[in-house]
């Protein structure tokens, strides 16, 4: 019972108290900003940009207990490094390339092939992608001349 107290006692500090988080593992700990990194680096080794690493030294934390890291604003796991909360919620919610996942931003291709950028590399892969619609709307992910 007194354990039942104290979890629901800690998970009202840390509603209430911003500077304190607690992790999915239950872990709880206080959060202190850590110091801008402007040469910081997203996963594909591109220097992020000004807001996303002021973004970083604010909301990202590495929980000690199970090492989970995770944005202590939005929740998102792992860190979103390289976009602060608003950019990835764009970012989820735009239209991006089937094959280098970039955002497209107008697109004349129809059928299969809508969602793809118009940089060389993806022009090339339509070339060797089936261009099959399945019953349910969504394009086939196959290659070209494919059996099943």
């Amino acid at each position: 019972m007194l354990e039942k107290l104290q979890k629901q006692a800690m998970d009202i500090i840390v509603q209430g108290d911003h500077s304190i988080v607690k992790c999915l593992c239950g872990n709880v700990m206080e959060v202190e900003e850590g110091k801008v990194d402007y040469n910081q680096k997203d996963d594909n080794g591109k220097i992020i940009n000004r807001g996303a690493s002021e973004h970083m030294s604010k909301y990202r934390v590495r929980c000690g207990a199970c090492k989970n890291n995770f944005c202590t604003r939005c929740n998102e796991q792992p860190y979103h490094t390289g976009k602060t909360c608003e950019e990835l919620k764009a970012f989820n919610e735009a239209t991006k390339c089937r094959f280098c996942n970039e955002v497209i931003e107008d697109n004349k291709d129809a059928g299969a092939f809508k969602d793809v950028c118009q940089k060389d590399e993806c022009r090339n892969m339509i070339g060797q992608s089936c261009d099959k619609i399945h019953q349910c709307g969504h394009p086939c992910k196959g290659f070209k001349n494919e059996i099943y």
